[in-house]
Order: structure tokens, then C-alpha cells, then sequence
């Protein structure tokens, strides 16, 4: 879950990159703003994938293991 939310703020800050460097002198070509656009898009579509991820495993592997066979003797 943490990872997911590490993302969150990562792709946000991603978010108009080449706007928010601009007033620090930092100028980005089309090529690089478009190399940014499409990371944060993907990230952002990513992100609910994580967490969906983090509940299924959540809930998953207590049941798992409970089921799993035990090898203490």
C-alpha cells in the first residue's frame, strides 16, 4: 500500500513537469515533455492496479497459509 502511495506523489510531481521546472531555467524539448507525459499517464493508471494488488494479497494469503500443509515436526 505504501508503495502505491510513494507513487501517487512520484507520477503527481511528474504532473507538468517542464511548468514547474521552467521558473529554475530548466527547459525541456517536446521530445522530453512527451517522455513525461506518457510515464505519468501510465503511473496513473497503474496506481489502482497497485492497490488492487494490495488488497487481493491482503486478504489472500492469511487464507493461504492457513491452508498450506505445516512442516514443523
Amino acid at each position: 500500500m505504501l508503495i502505491g502511495l510513494l507513487f501517487i506523489v512520484v507520477y503527481k510531481m511528474t504532473d507538468g513537469l517542464a511548468r514547474k521546472l521552467e521558473p529554475f531555467g530548466i527547459t525541456l524539448g517536446q521530445d522530453q515533455i512527451d517522455l513525461a507525459y506518457v510515464i505519468e499517464e501510465v503511473g496513473e493508471l497503474g496506481i489502482p492496479l497497485m492497490f488492487a494488488v494490495a488488497i487481493y494479497l491482503t486478504y489472500r494469503l492469511p487464507r493461504l497459509a492457513a491452508a498450506a500443509p505445516s512442516t514443523a515436526p
